[in-house]
């Protein structure tokens, strides 16, 4: 709790389901302007896995600078679910597939 004086035990992992357009494209290049892309960039940094499925406009997700975004997260080590040739309403992948894309710590605490 804050306030406390404790710490919290380390990330396993971190998941970022859904994540925007604007988000994804920030994290991917560093523009930490929110505690939320700021932790992102962060936890990449000590080496925790992240795991990001971006979710978004057709017409948004056809931007190169979308693609480019995800390439360059995906080069960082960053586990990317995303199937652009998904129709629209089935982008986002189930429950079970997120937790299956996480370590193996981190999907056993989703699935209890």
């Amino acid at each position: 709790m804050p306030g406390t004086g404790e710490r919290t035990p380390p990330a396993d992992a971190v998941l970022a389901c859904p994540l925007t357009f604007n988000s994804v494209n920030k994290f991917a290049h560093g523009h930490a302007d929110n505690f939320a892309v700021g932790l992102l960039c962060e936890m990449a940094g000590y080496g925790v896995p992240v795991v990001v499925v971006p979710h978004c406009k057709p017409q948004l997700a056809s931007h190169p600078a979308f693609g480019a975004s995800l390439d360059t997260l995906q080069g960082m080590g960053v586990r990317v679910l995303f199937d652009p040739d998904a129709p629209y309403e089935s982008r986002l992948p189930s429950w079970a597939k997120v937790a299956a894309a996480l370590p193996a710590a981190a999907s056993q605490e989703v699935t209890r």
